[in-house]
């Protein structure tokens, strides 16, 4: 069995996540893989037929599935273009197409298989609602270029990266209509929309905060006016970090207690850490040279610990650090 399909396969969180979007009597998942979002999505309607055309993993999915006792999903061995010549009736279709072309990740939609932009019209002769899964590197406004009928998306993220773009195809549909920022967590998840009234509850404080918002939100463009509402300040053209004496509970992100904010001096800078004790640190940079392998390399960093260290250019495209720690005020979504 290809390592791209462990690779692909949803986790069980946002395959649950996926599952709590639709439901119905009639399902058709036209790229089964392992068995993942079938068994999510078996809750959610009365049958659901699975394709796969590689045979190792089809009979591997057919057997997990009997273990785990779900009986109204039926696997069939065939190529999803194939079975898509037929007519068919179905209330729901999704599809996580093999974004690998050979050995090589591909994230263009273009090069995927099946290809779903070819398949577009039939796939909404068979059903009224079609949901495809993209690559967390999609590009937004290519996808609402490409497809005719796209309705709607979701950027889904976990653990601060976003794992996945969710496309909606509505037969009728004749150009995407919301995007939508999703934050999945063990617990639950949160779903962000720029269309939805916030209620928002804040509370001034004396020190400074540091704010990170979550990734989907930053991918899906969303937020920036609640940001502004609150008296947030953004520390840079292209950072997507934010600076205020606001509590903001539900904030969509973290928010750190800021210990330091000066100019980058990687010589000063070794000097402040190695002052603190500080040979650990969780580090994030935005818009800066350096990544984050090579600044752990610079400052002989090991990655963990109670302190936040963020890189980025600020509004004068200077480059600054801060040195953050978790708020004690707010817990964090992730």
């Amino acid at each position: 069995m290809s390592d791209k399909s462990f690779e692909q396969c949803s986790s069980e969180k946002l395959a649950i996540f996926k599952s709590t979007l639709f439901s119905g009597d009639k399902m058709l998942n036209i790229t089964g893989g392992l068995g993942v979002d079938d068994w999510a999505f078996s809750d959610k309607f009365t049958s659901i037929l699975s394709l796969d055309c590689d045979e190792e993993i089809h009979l591997l999915a057919e057997y997990n599935l009997q273990l785990m006792r779900i009986h109204n999903v039926t696997r069939v061995c065939i190529r999803a273009e194939t079975f898509l010549r037929k007519a068919n009736s179905f209330d729901f279709i999704y599809a996580d197409p093999d974004r690998r072309s050979g050995s090589t990740k591909d994230f263009r939609p273009e090069n995927s298989l099946p290809n779903v932009i070819q398949l577009e019209e039939q796939l909404l002769a068979s059903a009224p609602k079609v949901l495809i899964k993209f690559s967390p590197l999609a590009d937004i406004s290519h996808l609402s270029k490409i497809f005719r009928h796209l309705a709607k998306i979701w950027v889904v993220s976990a653990d601060n990266e976003v794992k996945e773009i969710l496309a909606l195809l509505e037969r009728g549909s004749s150009g995407l209509k919301e995007v939508r920022a999703v934050i999945v967590t063990n617990e639950k998840s949160y779903t962000y929309s720029a269309f939805q009234p916030l209620d928002i509850n804040i509370e001034h404080l004396s020190e400074n905060l540091f704010f990170e918002p979550a990734l989907s939100l930053i991918k899906a463009d969303i937020g920036e006016e609640w940001y502004q509402k609150i008296g947030l300040t953004k520390v840079g053209m292209n950072s997507a970090f934010y600076f205020g004496k606001t509590h903001w509970p539900e904030f969509p992100g973290r928010a750190f207690e800021v210990v330091c904010q000066s100019a980058y001096k990687p010589r000063l800078l070794k000097l402040y850490l190695a002052k603190l004790g500080i040979d650990k640190a969780n580090i994030t940079k935005r818009d800066f040279p350096w990544s984050v392998a090579q600044i752990r390399e610079i400052f002989k960093l090991k990655e963990g610990g109670e302190d936040y260290l963020f890189f980025f250019k600020d509004n004068k495209k200077e480059l600054t650090f801060v040195h953050g720690k978790k708020s004690k005020v707010r817990r964090s979504l992730f």
